[in-house]
């Protein structure tokens, strides 16, 4: 018992320190300037602005640049822009300008950067690492609400994983097969706009799929570590434990994380559709004879 409690801090800890490498891998918050310079080079992380403050000074700089080229009418002056030929301090009657026409000064906002991974959005520094820690967390619970609410199912799921390489590379070539024949119909419905509601729904049937496959991975993952390391402790709740907190750092990869997730869960997809969703039947023409 005791040695499951230390695996399984150890699996925790490391966890947390990928989750600390991902969130400090990513480019601090910085102020943005004004029009920033388009980026040279593409990056697996984007940038999240606060405010619409550098959306507005990017406008007011190219319309400015269309009236220095003449290329708009006087008359579409918009606030904060001088017509050419105006003189700098001058409104239409020769007076002095209140300073309604000069454009703001702008602000310098905070642009912070995040990256997008199978189970959620993490942004630079502690709050990112909170995000992680929280994606892992509700992972967790809803593995265990899955156990929970079909436990049959998951043990054929499990059993039909099997031990054979050559068996799961053909369970991860029909889960692979069968998500986009899925996103294809998704695609499909969501151009009709009558189908758009059986979109929605076919989006719920294969994230709730997807889950119950990740799961059934878990357990399987769970059990070789328990009995490699010899933990003693034989339950479902620690196999997914243990097989969650081994696999849930392959998705705080940047980039490569999205094909790993992918690979794993078409293993699993694969068994859910090779046994009709669980069933302990499967796909059987015997109820007819």
């Amino acid at each position: 018992m005791r040695r499951f409690w230390l695996a399984l801090g150890a699996l925790g800890a490391a966890n947390l320190f990928l989750a600390l490498g991902l969130a400090f891998w990513l480019p601090s918050p910085a102020a943005a300037d004004p029009v920033p310079p388009a980026p040279r080079s593409m990056h697996p992380y984007f940038t999240i602005s606060p405010d619409a403050a550098r959306f507005e000074n990017r406008v007011r700089a190219i319309i400015r640049r269309e009236f220095q080229q003449g290329a708009l009418p006087g008359e579409l002056t918009p606030v904060g822009v001088r017509p050419p030929g105006e003189r700098a301090g001058m409104g239409m009657m020769g007076g002095r300008e209140e300073g309604r026409d000069r454009p703001p000064r702008p602000r310098r906002e905070q642009q912070t950067t995040a990256i997008l991974t199978p189970f959620g959005l993490y942004s630079s520094g502690v709050t990112g690492v909170a995000l992680a820690m929280l994606s892992l967390a509700t992972l967790l619970a809803l593995g265990a609400a899955t156990l929970y609410l079909a436990p049959e199912r998951l043990r054929v799921l499990r059993e039909n994983l099997g031990t054979s390489l050559r068996h799961r590379l053909r369970l991860g070539a029909i889960g692979l097969l069968g998500y986009l024949v899925g996103l294809l119909l998704i695609l499909i419905l969501a151009v009709l706009v009558v189908g758009l509601p059986v979109a929605l729904g076919l989006v719920v049937l294969l994230a709730a799929a997807s889950l119950a496959g990740w799961v059934a991975v878990s357990l399987v993952m769970g059990s070789w570590l328990r009995e490699r390391l010899a933990l003693g402790v034989a339950s479902p709740l620690s196999d997914l434990a243990l097989g969650t907190l081994l696999l849930f750092p392959l998705s705080l990869v940047p980039l490569l994380g999205w094909a790993l997730v992918l690979l794993v869960s078409s293993v699993g997809f694969g068994a859910i559709l090779l046994t009709k969703f669980g069933n302990q039947h499967g796909w059987s023409l015997d109820p007819l004879e």
